[in-house]
């Protein structure tokens, strides 16, 4: 198996973990990188589940990988241990109420209190937007997780203001349950609802060598 540039994919095994990598040089983020680069980690997930690194992802020398195996073992096996067995479905679904999510009043033209002031009723104003955009967030989510079968973990975010990205954490025999519940949960919420993956659980294991 061939890697981003062309460069075999080679296993490297070291305390008690394993990972593929290849010898490049720069690496651009061109279609057919990131073409390769998901070929190698979907070839992975096929063998099991892994942490799968982000493109571009680069450490100076097979010694560092090394170092980089040997360090960060601990958080490397608590992270195989949460997503065993796994992979990631993607939604994104509109905001509910995102006309008045944003109800909190920016008084940044005030001139009481001086900059100071001005700088905590600012910070207090963006606080407040944060925490409406999280609780339209919940009530955009629930009907559409009550319609899907219970995944393992769910992790969100507010995109724009106005779009809920959603990512669940699957047990792999339960993918077909998701596509077929899918078209109930799409009738749970007003406006438009998709899915995408199964992907390789990204947005639940963050992990990185420190030297890059």
């Amino acid at each position: 198996m061939r890697g981003v540039t062309g460069a075999p994919v080679v296993l490297l095994e070291h305390n008690g973990l394993g990972v593929w990598h290849s010898t490049c040089g720069e690496v651009h983020p061109t279609p057919e990188n990131l073409a390769r680069h998901d070929r190698v980690v979907r070839a992975a997930l096929a063998t099991g589940t892994p942490l799968p690194l982000r493109f571009g992802m680069r450490i100076a020398e097979v010694d560092g990988l090394e170092r980089t195996l040997r360090e960060q073992r601990d958080e490397y096996l608590r992270l195989l241990d949460r997503v065993e067995g796994c992979v990631e479905i993607g939604l994104r679904l509109p905001l509910a109420d995102r006309h008045g999510s944003g109800g909190a009043k920016d008084d940044r033209g005030a001139e009481t209190g001086g900059e100071g002031g001005r700088y905590m009723r600012r910070l207090r104003t963006e606080h407040e937007r944060q925490r409406l955009r999280r609780e339209a967030a919940e009530r955009s989510l629930a009907p559409v997780l009550a319609a899907l079968p219970a995944p393992v973990e769910v992790a969100r975010e507010v995109v724009d203001g106005s779009v809920v990205v959603v990512s669940l954490l699957v047990r792999k025999p339960d993918v077909p349950s998701f596509r077929e519940a899918f078209p109930a949960a799409r009738e749970a919420v007003e406006g438009p609802l998709s899915m995408t993956g199964p992907w390789p659980p990204y947005s639940f294991t963050r992990v990185g060598p420190d030297e890059r």
